[in-house]
């Protein structure tokens, strides 16, 4: 099962037998899901190491195909979590405890209304012990291993004790679980969702950036650009090239705010991703400053510094009403006029 990323819908998928694998070109998809593999070539194993190793999603999901003489040799095992170790037949369902872990994250406000007894494990595989690099991710509710992450070179590799594909009635034998066939599995959509989008890495790429910064579009593993049309928040388009091998896209100009878009491949979508540029943070963060470069960058009349309180209230009173002057210009037409009655009294007499 491949899987590869498109903006106008989340995935589209390209199935296939494992007979027929061979011909596909890994390179051109972000993820490769393997639903119950049976043992595969030599060369076959090498291509998917190789393909997560530049930076491919890999998920493995272990079901009755699966033996122990094909799936325990050296190659394998650099994929998968470790040895397998027995199918244990004791019923159980899938119980995740933590949700930090990213590839569940997207599931943690939802965690108490997930009703994961509906959807019994029969049967599973058991590892023996673990690599060291691997990290339990989710477990059963028997405390058993049940979903794995392993890191190779650049890419992620997840394995599912059980699998996600069996029918509820398969012919001449009994189903695993019914994890994707039980009442409503909403569960299994959403989960699946979920380890697609870790597997592909989409947790890691921001989409938010500040004018100015270089921005850095990965893309998937060969996907074959060669050129691109970066259409900017004004929506000027821009063509631009691609050196051939490079595996990521970055732009540098991104000094207007808004929203750009960058596409490539005509109708076909090759490309058509989007990204945001917003105003620096700094623009909005307050500091308290000193008081002397405060009052030298403003001018020398215009600025009082109120020292208490009071001084902040005496400053408040004066902007909103003014000061009062009514007193002091009493007191100077009153002074004027008993000035000049003196003088009047002094030089002019009456008349004998």
């Amino acid at each position: 099962e491949l899987i590869s990323d498109r903006s106008d819908v989340q995935y589209v998928c390209t199935s296939e037998i494992f007979s027929q694998a061979a011909n596909l070109q890994l390179e051109n998809y972000e993820v490769v899901c393997l639903l119950d593999p049976p043992p595969l070539s030599e060369n076959f194993w090498q291509r998917i190491i190789q393909y997560a190793s530049n930076g491919g999603g890999v998920g493995v999901f272990l079901g009755h195909r699966a033996r122990l003489n094909g799936f325990n040799e050296t190659i394998v095992q650099q994929l998968l979590p470790g040895k397998l170790k027995l199918r244990s037949r004791y019923a159980t369902y899938l119980r995740p405890r933590n949700f930090a872990h990213p590839a569940l994250a997207g599931l943690k406000d939802y965690a108490e209304n997930i009703p994961w007894k509906v959807y019994p494990v029969w049967k599973y595989w058991e590892f023996a012990d673990l690599a060291a690099d691997v990290y339990v991710v989710a477990r059963f509710a028997n405390d058993r291993p049940a979903l794995l992450e392993r890191p190779l070179g650049r890419g992620r590799i997840l394995c599912l004790a059980t699998p996600i594909s069996d029918p509820l009635e398969p012919q001449g034998r009994e189903p695993w679980n019914l994890l994707p066939t039980g009442p409503e599995p909403w569960p299994f959509v959403a989960i699946s969702n979920q380890l697609c989008g870790y597997l592909a890495q989409q947790d890691t790429e921001s989409l938010g950036f500040f004018a100015g910064e270089i921005v850095t579009l990965r893309l998937a593993p060969k996907q074959g650009v060669s050129n691109y049309v970066l259409r900017d928040p004004g929506g000027e388009s821009i063509r631009r090239t691609l050196p051939p091998g490079e595996n990521a896209i970055r732009i540098g100009t991104t000094h207007a705010l808004g929203n750009y878009r960058v596409v490539s491949g005509g109708n076909s979508g090759n490309l058509e991703r989007g990204f945001s540029i917003n105003a620096s943070p700094d623009l909005s963060r307050l500091h308290r400053i000193d008081l002397e470069q405060l009052t030298n960058a403003l001018p020398q009349e215009r600025v009082e510094i109120a020292q208490t309180l009071k001084d902040v209230e005496l400053y408040v009173d004066i902007g909103r009403s003014g000061r009062e002057l009514f007193s002091w210009v009493i007191t100077l037409v009153a002074l004027v006029w008993s000035t000049e009655h003196l003088l009047s009294n002094r030089f002019y007499r009456s008349a004998a």
